[in-house]
C-alpha cells in the first residue's frame, strides 16, 4: 500500500497559515501540483517532502508525522 501524504501536507500547510499559491512558491512548486498532492492525485517524491518541510522550517520527520495543533500554553506550562 502506498503512503498518502496529501492530509498531512493540506494540515501543515494550513497550521502555517499558508494558502496553497503561498506554500507551492515557499516549497518551490507548482500550484496544480500541491493541489494534486493534497487530494492525493499524486503522490510527492521525498526531494518534494523535503522541500515543503524546509518551507516550513520543519524537519521532514517532524513535517510527516507531527500533529500540527499549537500548543496551549497557561502560566508557563503546556495544556
Amino acid at each position: 500500500m502506498e503512503a498518502q501524504y496529501g492530509k498531512q501536507i493540506r494540515k501543515m500547510r494550513k497550521a502555517h497559515n499558508l494558502t496553497q499559491e503561498e506554500f507551492a512558491k515557499k516549497s518551490n512548486i507548482s500550484m496544480m501540483s500541491l493541489r494534486r498532492y493534497e487530494t492525493n492525485e499524486r503522490q510527492p517524491n521525498m526531494q518534494i517532502l523535503s522541500q515543503m518541510a524546509t518551507a516550513l522550517n520543519m524537519s521532514l520527520q517532524k513535517f510527516l508525522w507531527s500533529d500540527p495543533k499549537p500548543e496551549i500554553l497557561t502560566f508557563g506550562h503546556k495544556i
